[in-house]
């Protein structure tokens, strides 16, 4: 996830390029130690491989440098708490308390510029009930600033539970986005979401997601095909994981081509751009309400692996048939009869 000139191959051909670039360095190494090749097979197969590493890096070179992360930018804001009582309230006074503390958060980042803040994940059991008291709080603060708000809770209703994110917009517009991914066991009682959230603003188009959404390609390469620019993603992590699961994320962005703003608790804020570049990030839990404001780039690329899918990982597959079936009758031929 580091070397970034590798990992612009996944806008061509999603993670299966990588692995591929992976096991192919670890395959050659292994013919060329190895005694059963002819020779000149053994030179041919060095050759053939430099040239596609040589071809993976000038391509990941090339998309660095033609993707300049400072234009069309606009301030994100992110907040999270790691403290035990906001990590997700049940009771409603709680659930109130804390509203009222993100509401006091997002007008602060507000005020130092950010266009759009995030709060993390289920932060709150939200049932209707609440709703008329703290809904007015989010669209206020949303008309009184102009920033875009998107909080995530949990939202019971008759018949479903949703794992929701809230929209507030400066218009007074709420939307809702619902999960669609969830985590086995943990979240078994949550009602699958089946629809996409996204929208026009004055820098392009918007769309979130919810934290293990972007563990699974095909929902990404949806908002790709859409123009999504900028991907709003709450989510949750569980610290250990923190690292590992914000890079899987990122990687959606490079395939799909769009900056992504995740906030999440108990793990690190990220703000990324369609290269895979980290323009942003900070470790939550240092103080009561972690804070990050950085500019983000809202630019969308039309990558190959959004328009096509997982072409590679079948083209692939396709090979090893063919090598398997070739082999087996070169290997009925030349048996002696």
């Amino acid at each position: 996830m580091n070397f970034l000139a590798v990992l612009q191959i996944a806008s061509v051909t999603g993670i299966w390029g990588i692995s591929f670039c992976l096991m192919l360095f670890a395959a050659t190494v292994s013919v060329l130690l190895s005694g059963g090749r002819v020779r000149g097979t053994r030179v041919w197969l060095a050759i053939v491989t430099c040239i596609w590493f040589a071809m993976v890096i000038a391509f990941g070179g090339w998309r660095l440098l033609s993707h300049d992360p400072t234009q069309n930018t606009v301030l994100v804001g992110l907040v999270a708490s790691d403290l035990r009582q906001n990590l997700i309230t049940e009771k409603p006074d709680d659930t109130i308390r804390l509203m009222r503390s993100y509401v006091e958060q997002a007008q602060t980042l507000a005020a130092q510029g950010a266009k759009v803040v995030v709060i993390p994940e289920k932060v709150a059991v939200l049932v209707d009930s609440e709703l008329p008291e703290v809904d007015p709080m989010f669209r206020e603060a949303a008309e009184k600033t102009g920033a875009d708000i998107v909080i995530g809770v949990i939202h019971p209703t008759t018949g479903a539970k949703w794992n929701e994110a809230r929209l507030y917009l400066p218009s007074g517009e709420i939307r809702t986005y619902d999960k669609h991914h969830m985590l086995p066991q943990f979240e078994s009682d949550l009602t699958v979401g089946t629809s996409r959230t996204e929208w026009d603003e004055n820098s392009g188009h918007w769309g979130m997601e919810i934290c293990k959404d972007m563990d699974f390609p095909r929902l990404s390469r949806e908002y790709g095909k859409d123009g999504t620019a900028l991907l709003i993603v709450p989510a949750w992590d569980f610290v250990a994981d923190g690292w590992l699961h914000g890079r899987m994320a990122i990687l959606r962005g490079v395939e799909s081509g769009f900056t992504i703003v995740r906030a999440p608790k108990q793990g690190i804020m990220t703000v990324t751009d369609d290269t895979g570049r980290v323009l942003a990030q900070r470790r939550t839990g240092a103080e009561p309400f972690t804070t990050l404001v950085a500019a983000a780039p809202v630019h969308h690329d039309n990558t190959v692996y959004a328009r096509f899918g997982d072409w590679f990982a079948w083209l692939n597959v396709a090979t090893a048939l063919w090598l398997i079936v070739s082999a087996a009758v070169e290997s009925k031929l030349r048996a002696p009869v």
